[in-house]
């Protein structure tokens, strides 16, 4: 009887396990690249690493060609299900990745920024 009870805990957390690591081998985001362009005005590339990701963007303002801000930055981010949370000093920022995972959408009070994987 011990011996049956044992085998059946054992099976549930093997299949609780497999179950929690199919959503972070779906939505890996380790090693991928992701572009984000609105219109010529602004282009923003991601770049992410195992639990961090840099963030490069170039404003054209007046759309004369040359750039008028850039920024660069670095910071962690983690996976929740299909959430990524971007973590830079105590501020979070949420993205949903889409089901294909092939986008990753930001959307906040001021910022709407749709990501393709490259």
């Amino acid at each position: 009887m011990n011996k049956n009870i044992f085998v059946i805990v054992l099976i549930t957390i093997l299949s609780l396990y497999s179950c929690s690591n199919d959503n972070e081998e779906k939505y890996n985001l380790n090693g991928t690249t992701w572009f984000s362009g609105k219109g010529t005005i602004e282009f923003v590339t991601l770049k992410f690493y195992s639990s961090t990701f840099n963030m490069n963007a170039i404003y054209d303002y007046n759309l004369d060609g040359i750039t008028d801000n850039q920024i660069d930055l670095n910071a962690k981010y983690k996976i929740d299900g299909n959430n990524v949370i971007f973590i830079r000093d105590d501020e979070e920022e949420y993205g949903i990745i889409s089901e294909d995972g092939q986008t990753i959408t930001i959307s906040s009070e001021d910022t709407y920024l749709k990501f393709k994987k490259q």
